[in-house]
Order: structure tokens, then C-alpha cells, then sequence
């Protein structure tokens, strides 16, 4: 078995119990964007700490707190 097959497997679960939240954990390069983005299509918001950081970025004078990040998230990215 290989890691797609892995994904596709947990693609299948994900669709059969529908889980409020689906949690992806890894080392750095083993494919969870991709595979968080097709768990996005499912219907499920995607929030990536990527996103915070880039969002911390963008005013270099401040690190905001995670719950800050996540309220403005939520604005550009209502939950339905």
C-alpha cells in the first residue's frame, strides 16, 4: 500500500462518518495541503497554520494571538 491509497482510504471514512473536525499532523513535505485541500472539498474549512503565519507577516510589528487569527478567518471565510 502506498500513501495515496492511505488518503484515499481516510477520504472514505471521512465521507461515510462525517466528523465535525479532521485534524492532519506531519512532518514537512508528506503532502497534508493537498490532501487537507481535498478534505476542503468534502465541504470542510480548511485553517492552516501557514495561513496564521502569513497572516503575522503581514503586520511585521505584532505576532497576534492564534484566537485573533481565527476570528479573522472566520470573517474572510464564514462557516456555512
Amino acid at each position: 500500500m502506498n500513501i495515496t491509497d492511505d488518503f484515499d482510504s481516510v477520504i472514505k471514512v471521512i465521507k461515510k462518518d462525517r466528523p465535525k473536525v479532521v485534524g492532519i499532523d506531519g512532518i514537512d513535505g508528506v503532502g497534508k495541503t493537498p490532501f487537507a485541500k481535498d478534505i476542503e472539498k468534502l465541504g470542510y474549512k480548511r485553517i492552516s497554520l501557514d495561513d496564521y503565519r502569513l497572516f503575522n507577516l503581514s503586520r511585521p510589528t505584532t505576532t497576534y494571538p492564534l484566537q485573533e487569527f481565527l476570528g479573522f478567518f472566520l470573517k474572510i471565510r464564514p462557516l456555512k
